[in-house]
């Protein structure tokens, strides 16, 4: 599943089809597929070590309090609680491969928007915290 806008979206893997049969639709056959502009943030090494992928559309350094990450409020002057954080859009045509890229990334990355690629995130974030809280060991403090 994907998000509503991308839905349509579908990649098949060649090597894994053994049969096939043509038909005719009555639809225009599209020359790519849909993208949707996904901004996500990096932070600490990856804000100067990031490479840049061809779908990125743009990239920028602000600066952002420590303390302040999740809101998200860039500083207006450099100061020495300021830490930088690379913005970057990228077109994603899938939020499946766009989450497996972005997932070494792990802590030092914060999807922005669209909203709805942020939640969907958030639900696997939540689902693997919950496949690992039953093997977790307890906290001894």
């Amino acid at each position: 599943n994907d998000i509503e806008e991308l839905k349509h979206n579908w990649i098949f893997r060649l090597d894994r089809i053994h049969t096939a049969e043509l038909i005719e639709i009555n639809r225009q056959w599209e020359d790519d597929l849909q993208r949707v502009p996904v901004e996500f943030h990096l932070f600490d090494r990856l804000v100067y070590n990031y490479e840049s992928k061809p779908e990125d559309i743009e990239e920028d350094v602000a600066l952002i309090p420590e303390n302040r990450r999740s809101e998200r409020k860039p500083c207006r002057e450099k100061a020495r609680y300021c830490s930088p954080y690379k913005k970057v859009i990228r077109n994603v045509f899938s939020t499946f491969w766009f989450f497996r890229d972005i997932a070494k990334y792990w802590e030092n990355c914060e999807i922005i928007s669209p909203e709805n690629v942020r939640q969907e995130f958030i639900k696997k974030l939540q689902q693997l915290n919950r496949n690992y809280q039953s093997t977790l060991p307890k906290d001894r403090t």
